[in-house]
């Protein structure tokens, strides 16, 4: 499950603005 954790470095960035805009 290597290429799930490396998408999940990849966009936890992306995840955590996301989570920031649906917040707002």
């Amino acid at each position: 499950h290597k290429d799930m954790l490396e998408l999940a470095n990849k966009h936890k960035l992306n995840l955590f603005e996301w989570m920031e805009s649906k917040i707002q």
